[in-house]
């Protein structure tokens, strides 16, 4: 009898242990992140993440939609080889060789015109980027190079190359053609790819005619490039805009060419309204913190300043750019300190980035 009791409280025991962890799973999840959940929507009803990343917020998928903003329908050719090149300005959408089933993974490719159209093509409060947002954006991680650059050191180059932040940039998909000799590049150990969370990938583009007798080769370069519109247009030739690019073999963040052909289908990555001027990391917007300790076990002690007359959101991301946690906190007077219960996480290297109003810091720390 004892021992039947035993079993019946043990039992009992467990369901309650269960019952516990679901609640605690509950309240976690109560905490997820709002910036990053799934809820921008195109025209198509497509839906859309985002990222921040300095002062910027941005899509972290390429477009998909086959719609305008205000519904009407983004023309495409009747077949996957038809050049366009004689055509004066195509507005044109196409999937990757005109196979639908294609568009899950490499999104749409747009001509410069179409991508440009006054009716909008991208989701409402966001934006088809610019070259100075591009310019922007790569301001930002070249001066957070020891975050940023692939050899966690100080970037030397400029926004036009000789910099080390594509590998932040790019997304960890399998499908970057791999490659052994290029350090810091997509291809080379994809899995450390995408530290900012901004998730480039490798679609290739599509010409608008090609002197081969073979018409397949109007597409080119499918998971060894990608190629991004801006919708600035070159400043000398009205038949050429700015577009960046980068290859799996490349350390540099997207080279900014001279410009390409308006008829061109690329990809399209779209930015939050209202994000047009340059940003500098200047003791104006960084929100200086100190984090404790560098290599954490089970629980990171963080403390910042109580001059800040906003809310501190707190958000912990993978080295691939997933958030992991998030929590807000309120200024109290003195030194602030919160500490932060991390066990569940497995071993590897995070990213601590704190947000108070316009200002903000990331530092990296280790989990053991």
């Amino acid at each position: 009898m004892e021992e039947f009791k035993m079993k019946k409280m043990t039992f009992f025991s467990l369901i309650i242990c269960a019952l516990a962890l679901s609640v605690s799973t509950v309240n976690a999840q109560s905490k997820s992140p709002s910036s990053n959940q799934a809820d921008i929507t195109d025209a198509d009803g497509n839906v859309y993440t985002t990222v921040a990343i300095g002062t910027q917020t941005w899509l972290v998928e390429n477009l998909k939609t086959t719609k305008y903003r205000n519904g009407d329908e983004i023309g495409t050719t009747s077949t996957a080889n038809l050049e366009i090149n004689t055509e004066t300005s195509p507005k044109y959408q196409w999937s990757w060789r005109s196979v639908e089933t294609n568009v899950a993974t490499y999104a749409r490719y747009y001509t410069w015109f179409a991508a440009t159209d006054p009716r909008g093509i991208a989701p409402l409060g966001y934006r088809v980027a610019t070259d100075q947002d591009f310019i922007n954006l790569a301001t930002y991680l070249i001066e957070n190079g020891d975050l940023y650059s692939f050899d966690g050191l100080k970037n030397t180059g400029t926004v036009d190359g000789g910099n080390k932040i594509v590998k932040a940039l790019a997304s960890t998909t399998t499908l970057w053609t791999s490659t052994t000799t290029t350090a810091g590049s997509p291809g080379n150990d994809k899995a450390a790819n995408n530290v900012s969370g901004f998730s480039l990938f490798p679609s290739g583009q599509r010409l608008p005619s090609t002197s081969n007798a073979d018409k397949t080769k109007l597409w080119e370069f499918q998971n060894s490039g990608s190629y991004l519109w801006t919708s600035t247009e070159h400043p000398t030739n009205s038949g050429l805009a700015i577009f960046r690019k980068t290859f799996n073999n490349s350390t540099e963040f997207i080279t900014r060419p001279t410009g390409e052909n308006k008829k061109n289908g690329m990809s399209i990555r779209c930015i939050k309204e209202g994000l047009s001027t340059a940003i500098k990391n200047t003791e104006a917007n960084v929100l200086k913190f100190q984090m404790y300790p560098s290599q954490v076990k089970d629980i990171l002690t963080i403390s910042f300043p109580t001059t800040l007359t906003k809310k501190v959101k707190l958000a912990i991301l993978s080295i691939d750019g997933k958030l992991v946690y998030q929590n807000e906190y309120l200024s109290t007077g003195g030194l602030d300190k919160v500490s932060v219960q991390l066990s569940h996480l497995n071993q590897g290297l995070y990213l601590c980035k704190m947000n108070s109003g316009n200002a903000s810091g990331l530092v990296k720390f280790t989990k053991e």
